[in-house]
């Protein structure tokens, strides 16, 4: 059982959360700028479920936040703490209008200092306190004039339901032979987009078709009950610094062989639901 953040009793202590995120683009690490919550589930055993402020740092995007004392375990050393990033709005029983970015929950490193304030630990590239975080954009993401995409939906096998059960949060990865070109991960429609990155090596004109093999990382299983919340079953993914990487597949996941895809550059094409047995 996970305790509450303050013990009975026990006084706020302001404090400043020193960890900046700076959202990237999983296709093209450019500066990703969609409108996202950022919310500190636990520090250590304790609740805290606060919502990060943001501020407007450049292309960062900073937070920081009232922290209570932390009153259980030592007063300094290392804690982990579960940050959610989701689009804004999807946080109560509704998903939002906005499906633009897929979640993603990660277990962040934080020192502990002798006044109980976490602080994140670690390097990164753009500053002491600062992480890039690789987001996949979802299906509703705008692709860019003469972007090559593939989109595609994976299920559950269904015998009610000929289109299946929306595959939710699996992962999705595009090769050209040994070289990976584009990875995805699904909505929770189980929809997903490829975004093509740039010109593969081994294509040596611009116009000519190439062809892909996509694999799906997914559970093993199909879920017994939907999630009570929108975002309760996206999993959680331990943090690799310095750079938060979504490249990797899930914790647990199953590879799948899935078809080969023929694209030609500046094309977006949309793949049949491909269905995967519970």
């Amino acid at each position: 059982m996970i305790a509450p953040l303050l013990a009975p009793g026990s006084d706020l202590v302001r404090h400043s959360l020193a960890l900046g995120l700076r959202y990237v683009d999983a296709a093209t690490d450019a500066p990703l700028s969609a409108p996202l919550t950022a919310v500190l589930e636990t520090v250590g055993a304790r609740v805290a479920n606060l919502t990060l402020g943001q501020k407007s740092d450049g292309a960062a995007l900073r937070f920081d936040t009232r922290i209570g004392r932390l009153f259980a375990g030592p007063a300094h050393g290392v804690a982990q703490a579960t940050v959610l990033i989701a689009p804004q709005g999807g946080l109560g029983r509704a998903m939002p209008p906005d499906r633009s970015v897929i979640p993603r929950r990660l277990v962040i490193p934080v020192l502990l200092d002798d006044e109980g304030a976490p602080r994140a630990t670690g390097q990164a590239p753009e500053g002491k306190w600062l992480f890039r975080v690789r987001m996949h954009c979802g299906p509703t993401f705008p692709l860019a004039a003469g972007a090559t995409a593939i989109r595609g939906r994976l299920a559950w096998t269904d015998p009610t339901d000929p289109e299946g059960a929306p595959l939710r949060w699996g992962h999705v990865v595009a090769k050209l032979g040994a070289e990976v070109v584009a990875t995805a991960r699904t909505d929770d429609r189980g929809e997903y987009v490829l975004k093509i990155r740039g010109r593969p090596a081994q294509t040596p004109n611009a116009l000519k078709p190439i062809t892909v093999a996509l694999t799906f990382h997914t559970p093993a299983h199909a879920p017994a009950a939907p999630p009570m919340t929108p975002y309760a079953d996206v999993a959680t993914e331990a943090l690799a610094l310095p750079d938060l990487a979504a490249d990797a597949p899930l914790p647990g996941a199953t590879a799948r062989a899935g078809p080969n895809a023929t694209v030609t550059p500046g094309e977006v094409i949309t793949l049949p639901t491909f269905l995967v047995p519970p």
